[in-house]
């Protein structure tokens, strides 16, 4: 219990020194799309432990992540993952697909076919 702090709202710079402390990342809501939070979470190599809903198999797999299932507590199954590559991997994965200089670049790319007469 000492180890879990709830720190509430965050400002941009607090929030990426509390991704950049922790080790595990929680979200576990019963319907979601993806959250920047979880992108957030991945860039910065915290072990997600995610609902098991059809956006969460979009970013990761029970090999890259934790997927919250009955049977199984998903916090020793995290910490199992702490120290392994697959976080990095996780992070060029993320950082590839949803940097916010890959979305500009998506954006612009797109708005320059939309406005072509």
């Amino acid at each position: 219990e000492s180890k879990i702090e709830f720190v509430g709202w965050l400002n941009d710079d607090q929030n990426r020194e509390w991704y950049a402390k922790s080790k595990i990342f929680v979200s576990i809501p019963k319907s979601d799309g993806t959250s920047v939070s979880v992108l957030e979470a991945m860039s910065a190599e915290c072990v997600l432990v995610l609902s098991d809903l059809p956006v969460t198999h979009e970013w990761i797999s029970v090999k890259t992540g934790v997927i919250e299932q009955p049977e199984i507590n998903p916090l020793i199954k995290a910490i199992a993952f702490c120290d392994s590559t697959i976080l990095s991997q996780n992070k060029e994965f993320v950082d590839s697909i949803a940097s916010r200089e890959n979305s500009i670049q998506k954006f612009l790319h797109l708005y320059k076919e939309i406005s072509k007469p």
